[in-house]
């Protein structure tokens, strides 16, 4: 296979080739050729750096599974990762497995990394933790919703206009290129303008996550009742643009009857959204928060997510539906 791959690469001359950790001879070849080596992992980035052999390993003393329970040398002091000794004990065999007469795993990748040109991982950027507490907005409207162009180019200003840090979820028909979409839809220089504060994703998110995360203290919603649910119970406010079906129901509920949330203000005729009316209710939530109606808002917020905590009015709740 080696020989194979030689005569393609010195056919083809590629600037850069890509490879798993399972081609551990692939460096030396493509450096000969003048190739530039990639190893693309195929784990996460914490399991490549927590695990990685060369950080472990010490000339004085043999690797144990103890070595596993705590991360090696370097590793971000703020994480909390660790295992636990079954766990270490589980993983510990897999770093020294064989294949073949090839050499163990870990030797491997140890190998990889020293001789590699570069390494590729599965991870994000993430921005939260730049931030102070409550301070980042998520605005996301699930998968089934797909704005116009209009509409994203005054939603994307909109939040900008906020000042605040943020991160905009957009989402196309699957017939559609996101990527292309997004380049399309966005406005001129907006990515560039707020590379330091905002991140614009499109597919799927881990939105349970993200609305747990400390800095994270307002979601701009579709008023989906699940949504709106994540958002009082992790102490986000909400920012509703309804768009179809029960949402504009529950957004009139959670915003005019609760008062426990802003439904944005919008053209009554075509719904159209506006980024001052965007700005604006952000702004009562977010920003101006002792002043009516965020003042009002927030404690009505503060007072339903405490009643869904409380447990015994929680179940006392389900009994009396169940009776009906």
């Amino acid at each position: 296979m080696q020989d194979q791959v030689k005569t393609i690469l010195a056919k083809l001359k590629p600037h850069f080739v890509f490879f798993d950790f399972v081609q551990n001879w692939l460096p030396k070849i493509a450096s000969k050729l003048g190739i530039k080596s990639v190893r693309f992992s195929v784990y996460s980035a914490i399991s490549t750096s927590y695990l990685s052999p060369h950080l472990r390993i010490s000339e004085k003393r043999n690797m144990t599974y103890e070595d596993l329970k705590n991360p090696p040398f370097g590793y971000p002091q703020k994480s909390k990762t660790s295992l636990q000794t079954f766990q270490a004990k589980m993983i510990f065999p897999m770093m020294f497995q064989r294949f073949d007469d090839n050499p163990i795993v870990s030797d491997r990748v140890t190998q990889i990394l020293g001789e590699c040109s570069l390494v590729v991982l599965k991870s994000c950027r993430e921005i939260e933790d730049n931030f102070p507490t409550k301070s980042v907005i998520l605005c996301s409207f699930g998968s089934e919703t797909f704005l116009s162009d209009d509409q994203i180019n005054q939603l994307s200003i909109g939040l900008e206009l906020t000042s605040l840090p943020f991160i905009l979820v957009l989402n196309f028909p699957s017939n559609l290129n996101a990527e292309v979409e997004l380049k399309r839809a966005l406005p001129k220089g907006f990515i560039e303008r707020v590379k330091n504060r905002g991140i614009v994703h499109s597919g799927w998110l881990q939105q349970q996550l993200v609305l747990n995360h400390s800095s994270v203290g307002c979601y701009v919603c579709h008023a989906g009742f699940s949504s709106v649910i994540e958002a009082i119970v992790n102490d986000c406010q909400l920012v509703l643009l309804p768009f179809k079906g029960d949402q504009f129901l529950n957004s009139k509920l959670v915003a005019d009857d609760l008062k426990a949330g802003i439904e944005v203000n919008r053209n009554d005729e075509d719904g159209f959204i506006q980024k001052e009316k965007l700005l604006e209710a952000v702004k009562a939530v977010m920003v101006e928060v002792d002043k009516e109606p965020g003042k009002e808002i927030r404690e009505n917020h503060m007072k339903w997510r405490e009643f869904l905590f409380y447990r015994e009015k929680s179940e006392q709740i389900h009994c009396n539906v169940c009776l009906v």
